[in-house]
């Protein structure tokens, strides 16, 4: 009588599911590798989902830190300067500011970037420099802080 029930339950949440109609809007689009590449991967996605960050592959092996959008595509967000290498991590609720991280031969250095300046800002180390490595993971929805 008990695996019935859930059985019954299961059933009924998920023709509820099913009848949503935010379900019934969910749209499912490839992210392009970047030229020369041959894959990409989503890391974050804005509050509405009209935006992607992650990272694609170059010629050579190297990543680069990416954001997507359907009217833009893939676009390659490059690296710090001196940057070898990039992955973005996070990205705002509107998709104007992506973070994560830009290596360099010594580490790894946060970044944010902005879309308006197409522009990425190093954001630092801790302790004063005294940390080789330092990266940006999650982003506050108006983009104005990094974790």
């Amino acid at each position: 009588m008990r695996s019935k029930f859930a059985r019954l339950h299961i059933a009924a949440v998920l023709a509820g599911a099913l009848a949503s109609p935010s379900l019934a809007d969910i749209t499912i689009s490839a992210i392009a590798p970047l030229p020369g590449g041959t894959s990409s991967h989503a890391t974050s996605v804005n509050a509405n989902g009209t935006a992607v960050a992650g990272y694609a592959d170059i010629s050579g092996g190297a990543n680069r830190a990416i954001r997507w959008t359907p009217a833009g595509g893939t676009q390659n967000l490059s690296t710090l300067p001196g940057g070898s290498a990039s992955g973005a991590n996070g990205i705002s609720a509107d998709g104007l500011f992506v973070c994560g991280g830009s290596s360099y031969s010594g580490g790894t250095h946060g970044f944010r970037w902005n879309a308006g300046t197409n522009q990425m800002e190093d954001t630092g180390e801790l302790d004063g420099g005294s940390f080789q490595y330092s990266g940006g993971h999650g982003m506050s929805a108006d983009g104005t802080a990094t974790v």
